[in-house]
């Protein structure tokens, strides 16, 4: 796979929904690469141990090169009483076991080693459908993955998705009761029209944060969300008149910046001299958090979001088999998903569903909408998305449903 062309950006590193971003220079160019088409469907990994399919779910099942992993049967029974989801992943794994089975050993072994790889693949399943109507129940291939005997990940190969799938195809058994096998969907993205113009919109952004802080262009993002919660920390000590020392607000911006919760509630508030601050500290964490934190990752959420939408508006070729008539169901599915939302008089659902609404309407609104989930890249050996208003849309359309 051709890889997204990502220039002068030093570093991304995105982990429990924090950014870390080497604040230099925001430019990628996506002209004439292959990118892989994200698919919004139901993932499973399965493998053939000793003669038989077997799927994953969870860790413990991949342990001991997949001696716990589920056959059909225990498929079934986990899924028992789940309506569609059951009827997809039984026939899914009763569809994969039936196309690998005319494999050869020598074939089923080069590509799952008895259980000590698993391959990845998206059930996509018209009958439960989350946000993207692809038109046709697939099985989507997306590579392998090598565990030691603890479970633990020892090596990646994406190419052996394709592999597989022409395996299969070779033996003519890629159509199957319910479902026809693909490999990933590689698609051609073109270069971003007026891409100097957009570039420097997106630059602006990005330098307008940081300058609200004073920071360099060697400072990661992380130093950004450090200087907002010593402010924020800083500015509610000084309405409480309190002094408050350093070493006071250097562990809660690590509790609250960095999600380091070493030093306890009870520990923190035994070392803060104000009661009204102590209390402030306490209801905070309990109880305005979570909002708190929202709003400290905003800006670079809406610029990413955005970023996204821009690229993606120009992709022409989706894995929807009727890409006008998928966008007009899911430009229905929204509007019935705002109708329902709004007559359910669920205070809480219809506050998130107009924080999710803002978020669409910020990247365009309904003209942003795509069929497709989003698209990954690599970039200095890593995976990286985007999915612009697929994530708003996803968490407006499941509000209220489960």
């Amino acid at each position: 796979m051709n890889t997204c062309k990502i220039k002068s950006i030093k570093k991304i590193t995105i982990k429990n929904n924090r950014y870390d971003i080497t604040v230099d220079d925001f430019s990628c160019y996506f002209a004439n690469d292959i990118l892989i088409h994200n698919t919004d469907g139901q993932n499973l990994m399965f493998s053939w141990i000793d003669d038989k399919l077997k799927v994953a779910r969870n860790g413990s099942h991949l342990k001991n090169f997949g001696k716990n992993a589920l056959d059909i049967n225990g498929i079934s029974s986990m899924f028992s009483g789940r309506g569609e989801i059951h009827t997809a992943f039984v026939e899914a794994t009763r569809d994969l076991e039936s196309a690998i089975s005319k494999l050869s050993q020598k074939q089923k072994d080069k590509i799952f080693a008895n259980g000590k790889k698993f391959m990845s693949v998206e059930v996509i399943y018209p009958a439960t459908t989350n946000v993207i109507p692809y038109g046709m129940s697939m099985l989507i291939f997306h590579g392998t993955r090598e565990y030691d005997e603890s479970g633990n990940i020892i090596g990646a190969d994406k190419s052996d998705a394709t592999l597989l799938t022409n395996m299969i195809k070779q033996v003519n058994a890629d159509v199957q009761n319910t479902f026809k096998i693909k490999p990933p969907n590689d698609l051609k993205l073109p270069k971003v029209q007026n891409f100097k113009s957009q570039q420097g919109y997106f630059l602006s952004k990005l330098n307008k944060l940081q300058s609200e802080f004073g920071l360099s262009d060697s400072d990661k993002v992380s130093e950004y969300h450090r200087a907002w919660w010593e402010k924020f920390i800083n500015d509610n000590a000084k309405k409480l008149k309190y002094v408050i020392p350093y070493t006071i607000v250097t562990s809660l911006i690590k509790r609250w910046a960095y999600g380091d919760k070493s030093t306890k509630i009870p520990e923190l508030k035994s070392q803060i001299d104000n009661d009204k601050f102590k209390e402030w500290v306490n209801n905070f964490d309990k109880q305005s958090y979570t909002n708190q934190l929202k709003i400290n990752m905003s800006p670079f959420e809406k610029l990413f979001l955005e970023l996204a939408a821009k690229v993606l508006e120009n992709i022409s070729t989706f894995l929807a088999i009727n890409p006008d008539t998928a966008l007009s169901q899911i430009k229905s599915g929204l509007n019935s998903a705002i109708s329902r939302i709004n007559s359910s008089n669920n205070i809480k659902d219809i506050n998130l569903l107009n924080t999710q609404l803002e978020r669409l309407n910020a990247l365009g609104g309904e003209n942003a909408i795509i069929p497709s989930e989003g698209i990954t890249f690599m970039y200095n050996g890593k995976l990286y998305k985007l999915t612009g208003a697929f994530a708003p849309l996803n968490m407006i359309m499941g509000i209220g449903r489960f």
